[in-house]
């Protein structure tokens, strides 16, 4: 089922590039200089404005589960804080003596550091940080939300370090406890590290995790003895849930929610934040100018409200993905996970407009969708006619956009505005 659906995904890219190839080569004009068939009268344009979406709602959990490489790290007061939780469930029990292929148990560890990368633009704040680490190991729900933030206390702490506010941008080493580390290699037993901030004006951090080549988050100690040893090198791994690889696989590492950006209202919807939210909105345009047109320009007018919860003066961009399900699936989020940012295969081009704007500002903006328009007319009345919206900092940022939906008052709503050309027959007289 899976397959068909990104198959069918791929057939939707390709018939929107063939849209936007045939839209460049339209002549709007008639007269005198068009083959016989031609009409003599100059091409009429119409313009309308209509209520085409004919339903839209928020979607939250993006974006999915192993899908973003980075973790959030951030206390910003009331509005934002979040954890990242880090998972070394193998961890090695022998070493090998002067770099040979002989090998010796660990006894005992020395100059434990976790070893990271982080990504600049993701940091926030003035004032010094304080960086805390975690052990936040349990025999209980392992991936409930609640039972994980819970262990984030004094008795389960690791180690710390305060660092400037300039140190968070290239790379970051916490000394850990060396005894509970040895301890837990000489049990067999996994360590689950969870790292939270602070600072006297909020921070923030982003953590490049999961980085090829082994150099993302990491695990280094030495493996103490009477030989000469090289720093052991533990990179993320996760074993549950034991039932399900992939979904343990996600949970290497993940951003935890402990206070996230507040829900929208009852008629607006809202794109980014914490948990990460996508819009969802349903298409429906008139079949006299859907199937009996053709579609010159078409316009998405939203009404954006401001939103002050996490950096409300910082730019942030809105990101349309083309809808691909068809109507047999009928949840939503899985509907939107399988949507993708379509592009014409020849320019590179987008096939719908971003648009970056400050989530603190208000009005009305316009987003060009006419070649997700035009391609619509051209597939399976299947297919739903979906367009989702998302943010470019979806998952490592607290910043979200809102905007009115279709329960908001009449002017406020969203709008699709069209211009067309409708067809006429050609021929002799």
């Amino acid at each position: 089922m899976t397959r068909n659906l990104w198959r069918r995904a791929a057939l939707l890219a390709g018939v929107i590039g063939l849209s936007v190839f045939a839209g460049c080569r339209e002549e709007l004009e008639g007269g005198a200089g068009c083959p016989l068939l031609c009409s003599s009268e100059a091409a009429v344009l119409r313009d309308t404005v209509l209520e085409a979406i004919e339903f839209d709602t928020t979607l939250t959990g993006f974006p999915l589960a192993g899908l973003n490489a980075s973790v959030l790290v951030a206390t910003r007061g009331d509005s934002l804080v979040t954890r990242g939780v880090f998972r070394f469930d193998l961890l090695p029990r022998t070493f090998a003596v002067n770099n040979s292929a002989t090998t010796d148990s660990i006894r005992a560890v020395d100059s434990t550091f976790l070893v990271f990368r982080l990504d600049s633009s993701g940091a926030r704040g003035s004032a010094p940080v304080t960086i805390e680490a975690y052990d936040v190991d349990t025999t209980d729900s392992d991936s409930v939300r609640a039972v994980v933030a819970s262990l984030f206390r004094p008795s389960r702490l690791l180690g710390s370090r305060t660092v400037p506010r300039d140190s968070l941008r290239d790379s970051l080493r916490l000394r850990l406890a060396d005894s509970l580390v040895a301890r837990k290699i000489s049990g067999g037993q996994r360590l689950r590290v969870g790292l939270a901030v602070r600072s006297t004006d909020g921070a923030q951090m982003v953590v490049s995790a999961l980085v090829a080549g082994g150099t993302g988050m990491r695990l280094q100690f030495d493996p103490r003895g009477d030989t000469i040893y090289a720093p052991t090198q533990v990179q993320l791994t996760s074993l549950t849930p034991e039932d399900n690889v992939d979904f343990a696989n996600a949970y290497q590492a993940y951003t935890l929610p402990v206070t996230g950006t507040a829900a929208p209202a009852r008629d607006e919807w809202a794109v980014g934040g914490i948990p990460g939210r996508r819009a969802y909105l349903r298409f429906r345009i008139p079949r006299n100018i859907q199937d009996s047109s053709t579609i010159v320009r078409a316009q998405l007018l939203l009404t954006q409200r401001p939103s002050r919860a996490v950096d409300g003066g910082r730019g942030v961009t809105l990101v349309g993905y083309i809808g691909s399900a068809t109507t047999a699936v009928t949840d939503l989020a899985r509907a939107a996970a399988l949507a993708s940012v379509g592009q014409d295969q020849q320019t590179g081009v987008l096939l719908i407009d971003t648009l970056r704007v400050l989530p603190a500002d208000s009005g009305v903006r316009t987003i060009s969708v006419v070649s997700v328009v035009r391609a619509w007319a051209s597939l399976d009345s299947t297919v739903t006619r979906a367009i989702i919206f998302g943010t470019n900092s979806e998952g490592i940022s607290g910043q979200e956009l809102r905007f009115a939906s279709t329960r908001a008052p009449l002017a406020q709503r969203p709008r699709l505005r069209i211009t067309y050309q409708p067809r006429r027959e050609f021929g002799l007289p």
